[in-house]
């Protein structure tokens, strides 16, 4: 599990600066590429908060991965210019947009389940080394750019294509939405298969099973307007 953890968040920055770093090589003006594809991290954000209350944090992270790597190797497959000359600059802009709007979604994502994954002994030293990941695959990010030199398809390939494997590897962890925030290792194996926290009057928001059973009280479980 932490594996997996450590290499979406290497994966997860690395295409995330990447692409922006990739604007200045895309066809049309690129000071305009650059302000495009910053601007729709906006409603990146916005789309991230609902997608992981209604739907999940695993969920989100797999598609949003998936998506933003289908999109990095559609831009690359697409030609810098027609066969008249003229730029390719619209059909170029469009996949690299949605692309920045995934990638920004899942970056968001990556921050708060990384947070919830890992158990409560080793959450920060967690969090940290995946941050560490994080912050390697930021510093490569532009020595890939850099083998645009050899071929314009490689630097979007390499990126979509580990977005792809990221996806695929992040539905080996488990589902953490509306659910304890494990205080133990084992708690963490288990985390898997912890029922979601059940909010009525009856149980005081916490899920029979996962009541503290060594005589801790946990406050934020018993947090009814705690919408995440």
């Amino acid at each position: 599990m932490s594996v997996v953890s450590l290499c979406y968040r290497f994966v997860n920055s690395m295409v995330y600066y990447g692409v922006s770093l990739y604007s200045s090589n895309l066809a049309g003006d690129k000071y305009l590429n650059f302000f495009l594809l910053s601007v729709v991290e906006i409603p990146g954000y916005v789309v991230t908060m609902f997608t992981m209350m209604w739907w999940g944090r695993r969920p989100s992270l797999v598609l949003f991965h998936i998506l933003a790597g289908v999109a990095c190797i559609l831009t690359a497959c697409l030609p810098r210019d027609t066969g008249d000359g003229s730029g390719f600059a619209i059909p170029l802009i469009i996949p690299a947009m949605f692309g920045k709007f995934c990638i920004t979604c899942s970056f968001s994502v990556a921050f708060l389940y990384g947070t919830e994954i890992f158990p409560t002994p080793v959450r920060n030293i967690g969090f940290g080394i995946a941050s560490i990941c994080g912050r390697v695959g930021s510093i490569l990010a532009p020595f890939i750019i850099y083998l645009e030199e050899y071929s314009s398809y490689l630097p979007l390939n390499i990126f979509g294509g580990l977005s792809l494997i990221a996806g695929i590897l992040v539905v080996l962890l488990p589902e953490t939405r509306n659910k304890p925030l494990p205080e133990t290792m084992e708690d963490a194996e288990m985390l898997g298969k912890t029922r979601p926290i059940k909010r009525n009057h009856t149980s005081g928001g916490v899920a029979e099973d996962v009541k503290p059973s060594n005589g801790i009280f946990n406050a934020a479980l018993e947090d009814r307007d705690d919408w995440l």
